[in-house]
């Protein structure tokens, strides 16, 4: 995999950290990938369907669990404040853990009304377990990518979705339905924090006695743009992606909600792979140049045609052969997911180019900005599932998911392009 890479990639600082998590990366998603042909086997499309729903509730409340706090981690000048922002985002993760189980003791019978999902009801107190991991896990990694320990993010990754995939074959085998999937995600996500936290507090112990209440309420005001308007934007970002899964079951089936998971869940493999690494890496050394007040446009473009050779031939293959891939690889019952894999490859294709530099935004305080492009994105994507859900036709509805995607992401690239220009000072303010 390196070797490949390099090829691809010409050596650098950033190609060397791009390819020491791509390496795990890419062993990390070989795992799922490898495992995939016997899980199509273990659990039917209505399983993956009432998965898919329990995921998309943990995830959005998960993307808010540290109110976006971890973003800042890579932000102060010195690594005794942002300790205090890793300190910050552990608290907040477990306050929002507990909001959350308290609101679901009360609101139990309304999440049920709400989700229209008997399956996901049982379920429901797994959700604050898995946001309080997936918060813990986003911050050690911020902390560990500003230490440039790149090597534990990458070791995190395998770990996870090792003992996830062992969880998924273990309760399948079993015979236990989605219980096997939503305990191989929890416990995926649990193993992947523990060894983040473990290997980050034995570089930092000497940081710990930076942190005090006085220095966590000025991390607070300091950043809490990040509380505001970057964690509106995360969460309806969130939305648009996992509630598309709440618009599918309210208009189609469980099974369609199946097929789309698991279409997205091998579209998304290269994202995982190639593009999560990138981001990584792109945060830290774009915030390194707007802070010199030097252009990002030279690495932004360097990204898109690194993304671009990468992408292309993968995508196209699926463009093309998707539903016959599915149906020999997987079984004749999500041949189906084939065919929505082959409609979704554009869309997901360009937002393999676009996702590495997404965190540009916050990087150049355009948070606003972003926040509006994102409202459109939930507009449009809403509108084409309740075009195709008036017509009872699933394929309607992932056609127009897929351009209007398409159409958007290609203002995204400009878009990022326009602003990743050096700016003076007196416009930061």
């Amino acid at each position: 995999m390196n070797n490949l890479l390099k090829k691809i990639i010409p050596v650098s600082d950033f190609s060397k950290n791009v390819l020491t998590l791509t390496t795990g990366a890419a062993v990390a998603q070989i795992i799922p990938i490898a495992l995939s042909p016997i899980l199509s086997r273990l659990y039917s499309p209505q399983e993956f369907g009432v998965f898919s729903i329990f995921i998309a509730i943990a995830s959005i409340l998960g993307s808010i669990a540290t109110l976006r706090y971890e973003m800042a981690i890579m932000l102060p000048d010195n690594n005794k404040d942002a300790f205090n922002v890793v300190a910050v985002s552990i608290i907040l993760s477990f306050i929002i853990s507990l909001i959350v189980f308290v609101g679901i003791f009360f609101l139990n019978d309304e999440i049920l009304n709400f989700t229209h999902q008997k399956g996901v009801y049982e379920y429901v107190y797994f959700i604050p377990l898995c946001i309080f991991s997936i918060g813990i896990y986003q911050t050690f990694n911020y902390w560990s990518t500003r230490l440039q320990s790149y090597k534990n993010n990458a070791f995190s990754r395998i770990a996870q979705t090792s003992f996830t995939g062992i969880i998924n074959i273990i309760y399948g085998v079993l015979q236990k339905g989605t219980l096997g999937l939503v305990l191989g995600n929890i416990g995926g996500q649990i193993i992947a924090a523990l060894v983040l936290a473990f290997k980050a507090m034995s570089q930092s112990k000497t940081y710990l006695k930076f942190i005090s209440q006085k220095k966590i309420k000025y991390t607070i005001a300091r950043y809490k743009a990040h509380a505001t308007i970057n964690t509106l934007h995360v969460l309806l970002d969130n939305i648009l992606s996992y509630g598309i899964s709440f618009l599918l079951v309210f208009f189609f089936t469980d099974a369609i909600v199946g097929f789309y998971s698991f279409s997205f869940r091998i579209l998304k493999a290269p994202l995982s792979i190639i593009g999560t690494a990138m981001s990584q890496v792109f945060f830290q050394q774009a915030n390194e140049l707007y802070n010199s007040n030097q252009s990002i446009r030279n690495l932004i473009l360097s990204i898109y045609k690194k993304q671009f050779l990468i992408g292309i031939i993968p995508f196209l293959i699926l463009f093309v052969f998707a539903p016959v891939l599915f149906s020999f690889i997987f079984g004749k019952q999500w041949t189906e997911a084939g065919e929505v894999t082959q409609i979704l490859a554009p869309w997901i294709f360009l937002n393999f180019l676009v996702s590495p530099v997404s965190s540009l935004p916050v990087i150049v305080n355009k948070q606003k900005q972003g926040f509006l492009i994102t409202l459109a994105d939930i507009l449009l994507k809403t509108a084409a599932i309740a075009i195709g859900g008036y017509y009872h036709n699933y394929v309607i509805a992932f056609l127009l998911l897929s351009s209007s995607g398409c159409l958007l992401i290609i203002f995204d690239l400009f878009w990022y392009y326009h602003i990743a220009k050096p700016i003076n000072i007196i416009e930061r303010r």
